[in-house]
């Protein structure tokens, strides 16, 4: 990990890097320390139907996942790394049964993940200036500038996943419980 940091450092001009979202939170705080100086942008995107980031969490542990939960992973926001992270929430996006397959199976997360690697920022992606619309919309309501943060994949109600399978998602938490 630390060869690979150091490449991602050495080519900081290339506005690429890709981090696991399968990462603990401690060591995922530990790698921002490190990285932030050379780091010019990370998106997170998290999912609180993500069955596949709880199994995890609960065959670790306990340990909590980063993009497991979209409030949660505010904390790198807060933290003073707000200039490099940005956390979208993809909970609605469609995805697999699971709600794991939602990064290959969701134009609207690939189109924003298109902006990503564009380089544009979360509030400019907000916007409705984007090529075919705003990939994202804001959480917090607050001003037009979104200044709280909170951002979440634009999800069209008829894409969402149906109402069977957001239950059987929060069924399936009782029986593979966090240690």
């Amino acid at each position: 990990m630390r060869r690979a940091l150091r490449r991602i450092c050495q080519r900081d001009d290339s506005g690429c890097s890709r981090l696991s979202a399968e990462r603990s939170n401690d060591d995922f705080d530990h790698l921002l320390k490190r990285s932030a100086a050379c780091i010019h942008r990370v998106t997170i995107y998290a999912s609180a139907n993500d069955m596949a980031l709880v199994a995890s969490e609960s065959v670790h542990g306990g340990i909590p996942r980063v993009g497991r939960l979209p409030k949660q992973n505010m904390q790198y926001v807060q933290a003073g790394y707000g200039n490099i992270v940005e956390v979208v929430d993809a909970s609605l996006a469609p995805g697999d049964s699971l709600g794991h397959g939602y990064i290959a199976q969701s134009y609207e997360l690939m189109a924003d993940a298109g902006g990503v690697l564009a380089g544009l920022p979360a509030a400019r992606r907000a916007t409705a200036e984007m090529p075919g619309g705003a990939t994202l919309a804001c959480m917090d309501g607050r001003d037009a500038l979104c200044s709280g943060g909170r951002y979440a994949l634009a999800v069209s109600r008829e894409r969402e996943p149906e109402w069977s399978s957001r239950l059987l998602r929060h069924i399936w938490l009782v029986f593979l419980p966090i240690q």
